[in-house]
């Protein structure tokens, strides 16, 4: 065979392959007999099945946005594909600080959840009776029955805990926190914007001044449950709210602090500013103790 017609083999055999993972289509339906590993590095999504630990590869999902499953029962993970990303901030970047050092950072695909870890999906990963927010007063609650608010009151090591253990009891998956670099790269994955994932800071002009403010309020809450757009005596708001970012990820900027493997915590809350929020702002906590504002995002490890 010449290599020419190796090459039309090859390609034809991407195409039929893609094509098994693309079997979903557009109603969402799970890949059909598709080898896990081939599944696994190719699909858009994986969804897994917290109660089971087994998992599916979803070329769409077209529900994802209202399905009350993935907010439940189900953790969805959206692929983000290999790429590199300047992280940080410059010196005359909106808010910077001086841990936000520009950095370059590289990545191969990484799957990342959704949404950020709500708590029905906590109590499946940590038991039943593990309930960390009901111990909080009603001004950091929020509505204590809904079960699609985010988990929190959390330790970065707690989390670590939980999942450790929830991982040997499900051989079948690999969860894991994200590290410090790869919670802003995926918050930047697919942004043309430095400041956020939806839109940078504006440059405000007072006569001989020239000042960088953040984006109007209107915006804001379109993309982010903040000190400016939130109650911010009401607690946190139920995850997948707010418009996603270019990536399709959701609640990136605040509504809870999320922690990494580093032991820092990133994106802000909503008793916190946009400013806090940025995608190069973290702040370093105790790992051992929890904090009402603090919850997580999951990664999957194929």
């Amino acid at each position: 065979m010449t290599d020419r017609w190796k090459r039309l083999a090859s390609a034809v055999m991407g195409v039929l392959l893609m094509g098994l993972v693309g079997c979903a289509g557009s109603g969402g339906s799970p890949t059909e007999n598709l080898s896990d590993s081939a599944a696994l590095h190719r699909a858009r999504y994986i969804v897994v099945d917290l109660a089971t630990g087994s998992h599916d590869a979803f070329a769409t999902i077209a529900d994802l946005d209202t399905a009350a499953a993935y907010r439940t029962t189900h953790m969805v993970f959206v692929r983000l594909p290999a790429a590199s990303a300047e992280l940080g901030s410059a010196a005359f970047d909106y808010g910077h600080q001086e841990d936000e050092a520009l950095r370059s950072f590289s990545s191969q695909d990484l799957l990342v959840a959704v949404f950020p870890c709500t708590r029905a999906q906590w109590q499946l990963i940590a038991g039943a009776t593990d309930t960390p927010w009901s111990t909080l007063p009603a001004g950091l609650l929020g509505d204590g029955s809904d079960t699609s608010l985010p988990a929190h009151n959390l330790s970065p090591d707690r989390i670590r805990e939980a999942i450790d253990t929830y991982n040997s009891a499900h051989p079948d998956v690999l969860l894991r926190l994200p590290s410090d670099d790869e919670w802003e790269y995926a918050c930047r994955h697919g942004a043309t914007t430095r400041d956020y994932c939806f839109a940078n800071s504006r440059t405000v002009i007072t006569g001989t001044d020239v000042t960088r403010a953040p984006p109007t309020t209107t915006t804001i809450a379109e993309h982010a449950v903040v000190w400016e757009t939130s109650d911010t005596d009401g607690g946190p708001q139920p995850v997948g709210e707010r418009s996603p970012s270019s990536a399709g990820l959701y609640d990136m900027h605040g509504n809870v602090w999320e922690a990494t493997a580093d032991g820092t915590l990133r994106g802000g809350s909503w008793r916190d500013t946009i400013m806090q929020a940025r995608c190069a702002n973290r702040n370093a906590v105790d790992v051992a103790v929890a904090h009402p504002l603090v919850g997580f995002r999951l990664v999957f490890v194929p």
